[in-house]
């Protein structure tokens, strides 16, 4: 395989792309990594990025998908194979991700009410027993009521039917 072939078998990454921030562009030399890419984010953009925290920074290229175009953030495991596919001086935004905060709460957690609390109800001195099977009231079941009562009741209803 000639140089030549060897060179349109494998696209290289462009040797300039663009970073905008805020409608704000700067063309840079494309990082190796993303964290390098933070690093050039940062350094062309000190007064909008320079207090961010660098976890808070990525990065979003415009993708047409079924004829609309969308923002598509790059991941850090995907940076060096996304930009090896972009045209020399594509944009890519920069975005500052919201600061997730996490605060502990400022109230304890509910009580459950313990087994004793569950048979007995301290506030007014009410004691409640605690129901057996034994104790249970049962209903009688279709087998224990009279077969008679159940074919009358077909009866009727197949009788409605027919009228």
């Amino acid at each position: 395989m000639s140089h030549k072939q060897q060179g349109s078998a494998r696209k290289l990454s462009p040797d300039t792309v663009t970073y905008r921030l805020d409608g704000e562009m700067v063309y840079v030399p494309p990082a190796s990594d993303h964290q390098g890419a933070v690093a050039i984010a940062v350094q062309q953009f000190p007064d909008k990025l320079g207090t961010i925290d660098h976890g808070n920074i990525s990065f979003c290229i415009n993708s047409v998908l079924h004829h609309e175009t969308r923002k598509v953030r790059i991941s850090p495991m995907s940076w060096s194979t996304v930009i090896s596919t972009l045209a020399r001086y594509e944009i890519i935004d920069i975005v500052v991700q919201p600061k997730v905060t996490v605060e502990a709460p400022t109230e304890a957690p509910p009580q459950y009410a313990s087994e004793e609390d569950e048979v007995s109800d301290t506030k007014n001195g009410t004691y409640l027993e605690q129901s057996t099977s034994k104790q249970r009231s049962t209903s009688p079941t279709p087998s224990q009521s009279s077969n008679h009562s159940d074919k009358t009741m077909r009866k009727g209803w197949i009788e409605r039917l027919r009228s």
